[in-house]
């Protein structure tokens, strides 16, 4: 599936920029189909993204940015219904509204389904569910997937392999998923629209609507942040790449010409950046 769209059909697109201001530069090949919306991101080898088209079912997924196109990975049946797909392939699962993705070193790719109250983890190629009971509820600590989480949509893994994570926009509560499959919930009414670890261990919390990326000294969220980058506009995703680069998707802004328009932002970190 060829990205790179014709101008009149782009409907999100990939930007870059240094960390601490300077001009954006496109990421070449990094328009989709008008229609199609940037819901969650991830770095795991390649950027992956996951994908939502109000036209189009079959861009509605989680997908593999390389060299200029998308591959998809998991929800290949986005109309099935009444069967999720748990413990088959990934490619054959339906995933209701894809959001927040996050990835480990040791090849898991955790998707956070907002329509279906879960969260989904892929290996090997094949998908489960990692935590989530399909219905809408505040969380309570215990067994991952015998408890509610409503509208998950924000997710980032340690590196090792704790799962954060956290609802969709606005978020009333962050929770942390051991490597046991036990769910703690670590905060409330934390209103954030990305959540990412870095390489170094530290948690990168983005504004919902405050237009600031922060960093926590490691994963507590209890001692005061560290700025990052500020006049971010609101940020609804949020990853880290191998090269530290931090990837944000921006919310939709509306263009007279294209409708809503979804873009991700590359923050290069400049030399000497710690």
């Amino acid at each position: 599936m060829q990205l790179g769209a014709s101008p009149s059909e782009v409907s999100s697109r990939i930007t870059a920029a240094p960390l601490g201001g300077g001009g954006t530069e496109p990421v070449p090949g990094s328009a989709t189909q008008r229609g199609t919306g940037i819901l969650g991101l991830a770095y795991q080898d390649t950027l992956k993204l996951s994908l939502v088209s109000d036209r189009d079912p079959s861009m509605t997924g989680v997908f593999s940015l390389t060299s200029g196109r998308l591959v998809r990975i998991a929800g290949g049946n986005p109309l099935r219904q009444g069967v999720n797909g748990d413990g088959g392939p990934a490619l054959d699962a339906v995933i209701q509204a894809p959001w927040g993705l996050g990835s480990w070193k040791q090849g898991a790719l955790y998707i956070a389904e907002q329509a279906d109250s879960r969260l989904r983890v892929v290996k090997e190629g094949v998908i489960s569910t990692y935590a989530g009971d399909g219905r809408c509820g505040i969380p309570q600590n215990g067994r991952a997937t015998a408890t509610s989480i409503c509208s998950p949509g924000l997710v980032a893994v340690d590196s090792s392999g704790n799962v954060y994570v956290a609802q969709r926009v606005g978020a009333e509560w962050i929770a942390r998923i051991d490597a046991t499959g036990t769910l703690t919930t670590i905060s409330n009414a934390f209103s954030i629209g990305g959540l990412a670890i870095d390489a170094r261990g530290d948690l990168l919390v983005a504004g919902a609507s405050n237009g600031k990326l922060v960093r926590y000294s490691g994963t507590a969220i209890s001692a005061p942040p560290v700025v990052v980058a500020s006049d971010l506009g609101a940020v609804r995703g949020l990853t880290v790449g191998r090269d530290g680069s931090i990837y944000m998707i921006h919310a939709p802004i509306t263009d007279p010409a294209l409708g809503r328009v979804w873009s991700v932002l590359r923050l290069r970190p400049r030399a000497g950046t710690p």
